[in-house]
Protein backbone atom coordinates (compact mmCIF):
# COMPACT_ATOMS: atom_id res chain seq x y z
CA UNK A 1 0.00 0.00 0.00
CA UNK A 2 2.87 2.39 0.79
CA UNK A 3 4.55 1.77 -2.56
CA UNK A 4 1.25 2.26 -4.36
CA UNK A 5 0.69 5.56 -2.54
CA UNK A 6 4.12 6.74 -3.71
CA UNK A 7 3.48 5.58 -7.28
CA UNK A 8 0.21 7.50 -7.37
CA UNK A 9 1.70 10.72 -6.01
CA UNK A 10 3.63 13.37 -7.91
CA UNK A 11 5.44 16.56 -7.04
CA UNK A 12 4.91 17.89 -3.56
CA UNK A 13 2.30 15.20 -2.80
CA UNK A 14 5.01 12.59 -3.41
CA UNK A 15 7.42 14.41 -1.10
CA UNK A 16 4.80 14.65 1.65
CA UNK A 17 3.82 10.99 1.33
CA UNK A 18 7.45 9.88 1.34
CA UNK A 19 8.17 11.87 4.50
CA UNK A 20 5.00 10.57 6.15
CA UNK A 21 6.15 7.03 5.47
CA UNK A 22 9.67 7.76 6.69
CA UNK A 23 8.39 9.19 9.98
CA UNK A 24 6.18 6.13 10.52
CA UNK A 25 8.99 3.70 9.66
CA UNK A 26 11.50 5.42 11.93
CA UNK A 27 8.99 5.55 14.80
CA UNK A 28 8.44 1.80 14.42
CA UNK A 29 12.17 1.06 14.17
CA UNK A 30 12.97 3.20 17.20
CA UNK A 31 10.27 1.49 19.22
CA UNK A 32 11.59 -1.94 18.31
CA UNK A 33 15.25 -1.23 19.09
CA UNK A 34 14.42 0.65 22.29
CA UNK A 35 12.30 -2.25 23.49
CA UNK A 36 14.99 -4.76 22.61
CA UNK A 37 17.71 -2.67 24.25
CA UNK A 38 15.68 -2.82 27.48
CA UNK A 39 14.17 -6.30 27.28
CA UNK A 40 16.13 -8.36 24.78
CA UNK A 41 17.43 -11.77 25.73
CA UNK A 42 20.79 -11.68 23.90
CA UNK A 43 23.28 -9.31 25.57
CA UNK A 44 25.27 -8.51 22.40
CA UNK A 45 22.06 -7.71 20.50
CA UNK A 46 20.79 -5.59 23.41
CA UNK A 47 24.02 -3.60 23.19
CA UNK A 48 23.69 -3.21 19.43
CA UNK A 49 20.07 -2.09 19.78
CA UNK A 50 21.19 0.49 22.32
CA UNK A 51 23.91 1.72 19.96
CA UNK A 52 21.66 2.12 16.91
CA UNK A 53 18.84 3.83 18.77
CA UNK A 54 20.71 7.17 18.68
CA UNK A 55 21.09 7.36 14.89
CA UNK A 56 17.51 6.15 14.38
CA UNK A 57 16.29 8.85 16.77
CA UNK A 58 18.28 11.49 14.83
CA UNK A 59 16.83 10.31 11.52
CA UNK A 60 13.32 10.39 13.01
CA UNK A 61 13.80 13.93 14.28
CA UNK A 62 15.08 15.05 10.88
CA UNK A 63 12.20 13.37 9.04
CA UNK A 64 9.69 15.02 11.41
CA UNK A 65 11.35 18.39 10.90
CA UNK A 66 11.20 18.04 7.13
CA UNK A 67 7.58 16.87 7.22
CA UNK A 68 6.55 19.82 9.40
CA UNK A 69 8.40 22.27 7.15
CA UNK A 70 6.79 20.80 4.06
CA UNK A 71 10.18 20.46 2.37
CA UNK A 72 12.17 17.36 1.49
Amino acid sequence: ADVEALRAATGQAFDQEYLRQQVAAHEKALGMVTDYAQNGDVPSLRQHASTVSGPIRQHLERARSLAQAGNP
